[in-house]
């Protein structure tokens, strides 16, 4: 933003810097643009074309995702770093679909949303589930999830929260979270639907 606004403010710098040109007052002109010639420009061995556009703003810097240093939250931490719970938020998933995926790369529940993401996965793992977090729509997941948790669904079903835990866990249902999972929908529907009948 603060770039922007100094492009705006000061355009003819820039374009001179650029083209050649520089606003310079040639007399009997008044104040206009002059070529300046090439050769003086690159004479000159302290004009540096990127001062005028000063330093990069702190809040730019800080949206910069690295393997190093830097993530989306800007605490300075790398992705592998992050919690669950705070990648989550920085890319707006579903915390239940990072524990899916965590499950499908062999991580044993339960996950918890505090977790470390680097103590839970290797290298490549994280970065699949990076290159997912950036491909996919956030609320496309969002939607493939029931908006409640394992235990209120049994409440919905009238059913024992006991045995509706073990008729996930009898149809291979992974419940990262226990009685806090949210089932995907198609999961839920499935269940729903032999409990009913």
């Amino acid at each position: 933003r603060q770039l922007q606004a100094k492009m705006r403010r000061r355009p003819l710098v820039l374009l001179g810097v650029a083209s050649g040109f520089q606003p310079l007052r040639a007399p009997g002109l008044g104040s206009g643009l002059a070529r300046r010639s090439s050769s003086s420009l690159s004479e000159d061995p302290r004009h540096d074309a990127y001062d005028d556009l000063g330093e990069e703003p702190e809040e730019e810097r800080l949206m910069t995702l690295s393997n190093e240093k830097l993530t989306m939250s800007g605490d300075g931490a790398a992705f592998a770093d992050s919690t669950i719970a705070d990648i989550a938020g920085d890319y707006g998933f579903p915390v239940s679909y990072i524990a899916d995926s965590l499950i499908g790369f062999g991580v044993a529940p339960p996950i918890r949303d505090n977790d470390r993401l680097g103590d839970l996965v290797n290298g490549d793992q994280a970065f699949a589930l990076l290159e997912a977090l950036t491909t996919l729509d956030g609320s496309d997941v969002q939607a493939m999830y029931v908006d409640f948790t394992l235990d209120y669904a049994a409440f919905l079903l009238d059913v024992d929260v006991a045995d509706l835990f073990a008729a996930c866990n009898a149809k291979g249902y992974s419940l990262p979270h226990g009685l806090e999972t949210q089932l995907r929908r198609e999961q839920f529907n499935t269940i729903a639907a032999e409990i009913t009948d």
